[in-house]
């Protein structure tokens, strides 16, 4: 577990790449809560040229010894999302892929969504009306199944048009004991601007996982990767929260 615990501190550490600068008068969307969630985390490197078509020339990509990217793929599952402060929240799920990119250092880091769906149909509401591309999925596999020690599996698998298909599955090899403070900004081009979604999450506790990603081999997710099954050396993790929320502005 000691080990476990040092790793993750030191690809905490070592992501904290901070978070791109944008106008300071944008217009807050809207909000969302997440509670009592757990998410499968996962970095890998990929060429460069792989990705570099799916970023704007305004965003700075990071690049690992130069000549690579870094993919990040997670996957959540949420017994509560709470969108615009509703009373009555609804579980859902999940997906969103991107591109770690450079900034200002406000946030842990800073990612450029390529594709993100979910089961919860406010929340895929919201993010279209804000104009950003969201599928709606609704085949989407979280079966977890973790001992009162944080050991245990998982298995997902996301299903739907629109949206590359892909299954994660991991071994989990425990949970921190102790959480940590963590930012995290996803920005993506929509039809109405920038669209930045900045999540804080007050305790986060990090955990490690190792695991596997497939996806059909003709899919735009293996040509990013570069293959149909993908393993996660940058970040391998199985993380978990009480709340977190999430700002959505567009600028």
């Amino acid at each position: 577990m000691h080990r476990i615990v040092r790793m993750i501190g030191i690809v905490f550490i070592s992501l904290t790449l901070g978070a791109t600068s944008y106008a300071k008068d944008s217009k807050v969307t809207f909000t969302v809560d997440f509670e009592q969630c757990t998410e499968f985390v996962g970095i890998t490197s990929v060429p460069i040229g792989n990705v570099i078509d799916l970023v704007p020339s305004s965003v700075t990509i990071v690049r690992d010894e130069g000549t690579n990217a870094r993919i990040v793929v997670r996957i959540v599952d949420c017994e509560a999302i709470r969108v615009d402060g509703q009373k009555r929240a609804r579980p859902g799920r999940l997906s969103q892929i991107g591109v770690t990119v450079e900034g200002d250092g406000s946030a842990d880091i800073d990612n450029y969504t390529l594709w993100y769906g979910t089961t919860n149909a406010r929340l895929k509401a919201r993010l279209t009306a804000a104009g950003m591309r969201t599928v709606r999925v609704r085949r989407f596999v979280f079966d977890a199944d973790v001992d009162d020690d944080g050991m245990g599996t998982l298995f997902t698998r996301v299903s739907a048009r629109r949206l590359p298909n892909h299954a994660v599955q991991s071994e989990i090899l425990g949970m921190a004991p102790s959480s940590v403070p963590f930012v995290a900004r996803w920005v993506t081009d929509g039809r109405r601007g920038t669209v930045e979604m900045v999540t804080t999450f007050p305790n986060l506790f990090f955990g490690g996982a190792v695991s596997e990603l497939t996806t059909p081999i003709n899919s735009e997710l293996a040509a990013v990767l570069g293959t149909d099954v993908a393993t996660f050396g940058g970040l391998d993790s199985y993380n978990g929260w009480d709340i977190a929320t999430m700002v959505v502005t567009v600028d």
